[in-house]
């Protein structure tokens, strides 16, 4: 289920174990929203399982920058409005060590 699903205007989500917020504000609503969460997400699989399988990512940087690219793509895309209030320490962590990776994925979008 997605937040399109339930038809939500937007979202905060806090980490359980650590003080990460990230909120969203849903741009476009029902089966667009979800078929472009969708599509992002496969699209996403090919670079960073070649990074994985290269070991320039580990499985914990891999999951935290699959999740964190998926919503800038979708900011990107005028899906949803993403803001990384404080990110989990993996996913600062993983943002800060492979910048150039980001920005080579973000430069499809």
């Amino acid at each position: 289920m997605t937040a399109a699903d339930f038809e939500l205007s937007g979202m905060v989500v806090y980490g359980t174990y650590e003080l990460a917020e990230y909120r969203f504000t849903l741009q476009m609503q029902g089966l667009a929203a979800k078929q472009a969460a969708f599509d992002i997400a496969d699209e996403l699989k090919k670079p960073l399982g070649e990074a994985y399988r290269s070991a320039k990512l580990t499985r914990d940087e891999t999951l935290a920058l699959h999740a964190h690219l998926m919503n800038l793509i979708l900011d990107k895309k005028g899906v949803i409005k993403y803001e990384p209030v404080n990110p989990s320490a993996m996913t600062a962590q993983a943002m800060e060590k492979h910048k150039d990776l980001i920005a080579r994925i973000m430069e499809k979008y």
